[in-house]
């Protein structure tokens, strides 16, 4: 279903909405009136993180005498979990959810004392994890699942790929090794509803978002750039099997059905500069199916970075990241649809609630 002018597959929410805190799944008040502001941030590689910053005096959530108010670990202490809404009574949308991680103050002769946090989604785990440790006979979404269950989440782990003889994880963070191995794929890694993401990047539903300028759109600045673009892109690496290179080759027809009937950067590449090649060897392949999974997933990434724009629009909590923007009003070459890459949402005091975003598209002109 096409999503409504303005509004997106869910509700937009405008610059008047104020957050609403949970810590620990209950309703927390003393937050939501002391909040100054926050500031939620997410994009492709994996990890929501959240900084807000609140007044820390005046009568403590439990009752008493004039004091700081959070300093007693009741409401704010490391570990919490702090989920966070925006949007008006009955229509509000979770925005944030993950654990506290960072609690600091500030302190000054002419303002109140403030507090601050910074919390991260449960990717953070695996952040935490440093392992060196070998797979063999898997796929990286086999991988994914094997991590996703040590540390104790359930997952949603089917991002297609090669079947490898071994891969290795040396002295990485379970983090680190997760992205590595989506980016060899195509894939991408997240955390939803408390459930482990591994999925290729064309499956990820971040929902639909149509926006346009001058209404809830309020700045948006793009550049289509050839400088990395390449008609053809290669997988190397050495097949023991095989005692060969596999050298396999990935064609920018791949970008045709995302590009959507607008010219993508292979072919303006082709067209203007001619067939112009690169070669990915700084992560060998063992086997043709590794090298062909290589070479795909770097000439997309290659190919949609060939738009890519920044912008801000009114307070949007159905922009996700994943989400399909169809952006209006920017004009006829960079007019269409674009995938977010990275979303922050805001909110203080003096601007309400809006949200920042950097988006791509593979393609400049008009889609069919």
């Amino acid at each position: 279903m096409a999503p409504d002018l303005d509004t997106g597959a869910v509700k937009s929410f405008a610059a008047s909405s104020s957050p609403t805190f949970k810590v620990d799944g209950k309703d927390a008040p003393a937050l939501n009136l002391a909040a100054i502001a926050i500031e939620i941030s997410d994009d492709v590689a994996g990890m929501a993180r959240l900084e807000a910053t609140f007044d820390n005096w005046g009568t403590p959530p439990g009752g008493g005498p004039p004091g700081y108010m959070f300093f007693d670990g009741g409401v704010v202490s490391f570990g919490k979990e702090l989920e966070v809404s925006v949007g008006p009574p009955g229509a509000s949308s979770v925005v944030f959810k993950g654990h506290i991680t960072s609690v600091g103050a500030r302190f000054g002769s002419t303002r109140a004392p403030e507090l601050s946090v910074r919390a991260e989604d449960d990717l953070q785990l695996f952040r935490f994890t440093r392992r060196t440790r070998t797979y063999e006979d898997v796929t990286d979404a086999e991988v994914a699942e094997a991590l996703g269950k040590a540390h104790k989440l359930d997952t949603d782990c089917d991002a297609a790929g090669p079947r490898h003889r071994v891969l290795v994880q040396v002295a990485q963070t379970d983090l680190a090794f997760l992205r590595e191995r989506a980016a060899a794929i195509d894939a991408q890694v997240w955390v939803a509803d408390g459930k482990l993401m591994f999925k290729a990047r064309k499956d990820r539903d971040g929902g639909e978002v149509q926006l346009t300028l001058g209404k809830m759109l309020r700045r948006f600045d793009v550049v289509a750039d050839l400088a990395d673009q390449v008609v053809k892109g290669f997988g190397h690496g050495w097949d023991g099997g095989g005692k060969e290179d596999p050298g396999v080759e990935a064609a920018g027809s791949l970008l045709a059905d995302e590009a959507g009937g607008a010219s993508h950067g292979a072919d303006v590449m082709q067209k203007v500069f001619g067939a112009r090649e690169d070669h990915i060897v700084d992560r060998p392949a063992t086997s043709r199916d590794e090298a062909d999974a290589l070479a795909r997933a770097f000439l997309l990434r290659r190919g949609r970075s060939f738009v890519r724009g920044t912008g801000e629009t009114e307070g949007t909590a159905a922009l996700k990241v994943g989400a399909k923007m169809k952006l209006l009003g920017v004009g006829p070459i960079f007019e269409g649809t674009y995938v977010a890459t990275q979303v922050t949402h805001r909110w203080d005091r003096t601007r309400g609630f809006h949200t920042g975003f950097a988006a791509e598209r593979p393609a400049v002109g008009k889609e069919s």
